[in-house]
Parts: structure tokens; sequence; C-alpha cells
């Protein structure tokens, strides 16, 4: 495991520094009307994955307790029906790229369509490896799509001055990846067969275990970029739009680092929640919490010292009035990293109606706070100022909620 952590650790530093490169050269060819509607497309491409009705959401959950069941035949068939019903909704998804009104060319929103299909294939072959506990192929994956992407992104932004550089680069190298675990599983479309009834109830188990999951996963990144989206559709000014989305993409590396250790946990932890060893559920947390704590300070320090650096610069200067509003939504996306492994215990636990009421509470309560700033004209960092607020009141609330349950379980297990 500490193998397996150290190398997941390495790729998204590795990964994260070149993404860091990449932005800035975005940030720096593009006109502040263009950041903004840049920011606009990655917010459509955050929520159109949601439009796929819970079937993932259950996926993830029920196909790594079917294999650890011994339930092999039951769950390859799930594998297969999900494949396919994802490999099609996707497609459907897609087509709103192409509609949606995005003011460049046909083979501009070509590229951002294969971009996100492609990243839906990857997605699903690292479910299936992490599934497997196969965490050396899952990280030989990452190893191509979080390294190389973004050094081939930095060249084709660097050669051709163009935004689209980005969607091209994640393309072409996802595509690849994919062309060779097809070539290295030999899968030939024509040995898949499937039953029509198994795949209906096939899905129709997962959308109803996926149901509640996928609800409160809505919620949660309308959480995660609750001020961002009020930023992007609410507020007209694109300067005030650019600088809150600069400071914003900046500090989500934060929570993008703490998410790529979480990650490789949450299998183990779906693995011992199943054979319903709470003592070990209860060690993974605290070991998790423990390199969290660690990872973060070091981040966060770093950033700190890092950011009024980047601003000094003369190609960022236009964004030198943004590192109060840095400085808050760092803070905001290190208490965001932290609740990761909360929420997979919840997922696990079923308690996904505590998790729904608690989320749609804060959601209103943010809704609240950003209206009554934009009405009163408050200077933007208080924006993120309400945005930290949100997130550690709900990080407080995941922390009490998960460790009573955990409590409990164990209290039960002891005395039985």
């Amino acid at each position: 495991m500490k193998r397996i952590l150290g190398q997941n650790l390495m790729i998204t530093i590795i990964s994260k520094t070149l993404s860091f490169v990449a932005a800035f050269l975005i940030i720096k060819i593009l006109s502040k009307d263009d950041y903004a509607m840049y920011n606009r497309l990655l917010i459509l491409l955050t929520f159109l994955p949601y439009f796929e009705i819970a079937i993932t959401r259950g996926f993830f959950i029920e196909y790594p307790k079917l294999l650890h069941s011994g339930k092999k035949v039951e769950a390859h068939q799930l594998f297969l029906n999900y494949s396919i019903f994802i490999a099609v909704t996707y497609l459907i998804l897609g087509s709103f790229i192409f509609i949606n009104n995005i003011p460049q060319s046909l083979s501009f929103c070509a590229i951002v369509f294969g971009q996100f299909l492609f990243s839906k294939f990857i997605e699903v072959a690292n479910t299936y490896y992490n599934s497997h506990l196969k965490m050396q192929q899952m990280l030989n994956i990452k190893y191509v799509t979080d390294i190389v992407t973004p050094i081939f992104t930095i060249a084709l932004i660097f050669f051709l001055q163009k935004a689209w550089s980005v969607f091209a680069a994640q393309t072409a190298v996802y595509g690849g990846v994919i062309i060779f675990l097809f070539v290295k599983n030999k899968i030939r479309f024509s040995s898949l067969h499937f039953d029509h009834k198994t795949m209906v109830r096939n899905i129709h188990f997962l959308f109803t275990a996926g149901l509640l999951i996928h609800i409160t996963g809505w919620l949660d990144i309308a959480l995660l970029n609750s001020d961002k989206i009020f930023m992007t559709t609410i507020i007209k000014d694109t300067e005030t739009t650019a600088n809150y989305c600069f400071a914003w993409n900046i500090a989500n590396f934060i929570f993008i680092i703490g998410a790529s250790i979480v990650g490789p946990y949450s299998q183990y932890l779906f693995k011992e929640i199943a054979i319903k060893n709470y003592r070990e559920v209860k060690n993974i947390i605290r070991k998790l919490n423990q390199q969290l704590l660690l990872l973060m300070s070091v981040c966060l320090l770093a950033a700190l010292v890092c950011f009024p650096i980047l601003i000094s610069f003369k190609s960022y200067e236009k964004y030198n009035s943004t590192y109060l509003i840095f400085v808050f939504l760092l803070l905001g996306n290190a208490s965001f990293a932290f609740m990761g492994i909360y929420k997979y215990y919840i997922n696990a636990m079923k308690l996904n109606s505590w998790l729904l009421v608690l989320e749609v509470i804060l959601i209103v309560i943010a809704t609240i706070i950003f209206l009554f700033l934009y009405s009163k004209d408050f200077p933007v960092y208080f924006f993120a100022i309400g945005y930290l607020s949100i997130q550690v009141v709900f990080l407080a609330a995941l922390f009490i909620k998960a460790n009573h349950h955990l409590n409990s379980k164990l209290l039960v297990r002891n005395t039985s």
C-alpha cells in the first residue's frame, strides 16, 4: 500500500506541477473575455456527466462488492452491461457540446466532445482495476494520462498559442490509451454478448443502488463549485469573473492533490465494510487523515508563498488583486479534500438520506449568502469567505456523523 500511495502521490505532484504550467500558459494567451468563456465551458463539462442518471454511482459501489463477495460471473455481466449503457449515454450527452452555443468552430466542439467521451472510458478502466485491487495497472494508466497529457498540452499551447490545445491534447492521449487497452486485452466487439433482460435488470439495479448517491453527488459538486457557478452565471462583469476564476482554478489544485490520496484508500474501505471489519475501517480513516494533514499543510504553505511570486510576473499582473481571494479559496478547497473518505463511508453505509438533507440545507444557505453579498455590492473576496465557511461547516458535519455511526458499529460488534 505504501508503494502504491507513493507512486500515486508522485504522479499527482508531477502532473499538477505540469498542469500549473499549462494553466498559466492558458491564462497568459487568453484575454479576460476568452478566459471567462473558457471557464463557462469547463462548468458545462463538469455538470454534463451528472446527467447519466445515477448509474455510475451505483456501479462504483456495487461492482467491488460483487467481486469481493465471490460473485465473479455476475460482476463480469454487470461490468459489460454498464460499459455498453454508459457509452451510449455519453454519446447522447456529448451532443450538448455542439448545441450549447459555444462561440467556437465545429472542429473545436468536436475536439471537446472527444475529450468528454474518452475521459469516461479512462474512468471506467480505472474503476475496473481499482475494484480488482490491481493498483499498479491503474497507476500505469495514470502515468500516461496524468503526466504525458500536460506535457503534450504545454507543447501544443507553446507552438499553437490556442486554448483548444488543452482539449486536443487530452483527446489524443486518452484516445491512444483506449486503443492500447483494447489491443492489450484483445477486446473485440464481436465477442461481446449480452442478454437484453439481464442488461435491463442490471441497469435498474445500478440505478436503484446509485440514485441517492447520485443526487448527493450532484449537490456535492454544486457545493464545491457553488461560488464559481455564481460567478460564471449571475455575475456579468467579465473582469470580476476572470479574477475570481483565476484564483479558484489555482486554489482547486490543492483539492485535486488531496483527492489523489483519498482515491486508493476507497477500495480498501469498501472491502473492509463488505466484511464488516469496522475496526480496520476506523484505522484506514485515521491513517488517511494523518497523511492528508501532513500533505495539506505542506501544500498550503507552499501555495501561500508561491502565489504572490506568480502574480508579480508581468504576464499575470492583471490578476495581482486576487491574493486575498486565493487564500480563502485555498483553505476552502483543503477542507473539501478532507471530506472524501467520510463521503465514501456514508455512501457505503447507505446514509445518503442524511447527506441529502445536509447538502440541500448548505446549498440554500450558500445561495442566500451569495445573493446577499451580491445585492449589497460586497468586495469579491467576501464570496470566498462565504465559500470557506460553507466548506468548514460541511466537513464538521461529515466528521461528526461518520465517527458517531462508526463508533456505534464498533460498540455493537464488541458487545455481541
